[in-house]
């Protein structure tokens, strides 16, 4: 296991959705998402777009894509903590309740176990008092 792996607090896994990254006070743009969690997701960027996103950068991210046949729409505010060449690795700072929601569910049936959702819904710090169970 390597060092970034332990490090880890969130399970992390490919989800493909159309995707869109809007930095504050500019126009929006399409990345593409290479992984998510219920923590934050890693986006690819092109080259001119990257030059406009540093670290702790504010971003508004969303995405649209299908779980088990049923459209997905989340929205969300990120912040911008790794830039690397290509790529984004960005952490959820806000997200509203439904694509919060839609969020669980998404990760729920990846992670196959509602134990594991709650494990990982402990470690939050931005999203108190809403339901950790998938669907409530």
């Amino acid at each position: 296991m390597s060092e970034n792996e332990e490090r880890r607090r969130f399970h992390r896994f490919p989800f493909h959705a159309e995707c869109q990254l809007t930095p504050t006070g500019k126009d929006r743009v399409h990345c593409e998402l290479l992984d998510l969690s219920i923590n934050g997701a890693l986006l690819k960027v092109d080259d001119s777009f990257r030059e406009e996103v540093v670290p702790d950068s504010h971003l508004r991210l969303q995405f649209n894509g299908q779980v088990s046949g049923e459209q997905v729409s989340l929205e969300m505010w990120v912040t911008a903590v790794r830039v690397q060449r290509h790529q984004v690795a960005c952490r959820f700072t806000a997200v509203d309740a439904d694509s919060f929601e839609q969020l669980k569910n998404l990760v729920a049936e990846n992670l196959g176990d509602v134990e594991l959702l709650d494990r990982e819904l402990t470690q939050l710090d931005y999203w108190p008092g809403l339901s950790v169970s998938p669907g409530n």
